[in-house]
């Protein structure tokens, strides 16, 4: 199985595999704002991220693998789930 590298931009934390929408946005090169209405909009699959309280969470290792089979949380995509 290949190993995924991840940027080193992202954090100081970049090992977690249960990260903010801050955290998640720049793996999919988006903003925080764009991911979060993604998310409520329902553009990121159930399973990638769950709802802690009034927070979201998402999995690192979901939302690479959705993005490598063709999703996007950019506004001028459609998702591929």
């Amino acid at each position: 199985m290949p190993k995924i590298t991840i940027p080193q931009t992202v954090d100081a934390h970049s090992g977690r595999e249960i990260i903010s929408i801050d955290e998640a946005a720049p793996l999919l090169g988006v903003s925080s704002k764009e991911l979060a209405k993604a998310i409520r909009d329902g553009d990121i699959p159930p399973g990638v991220y769950w709802k802690v309280g009034r927070r979201v969470r998402l999995s690192r290792s979901k939302l690479l693998s959705w993005r490598e089979l063709g999703g996007s949380a950019s506004p001028d995509h459609q998702i591929a789930a």
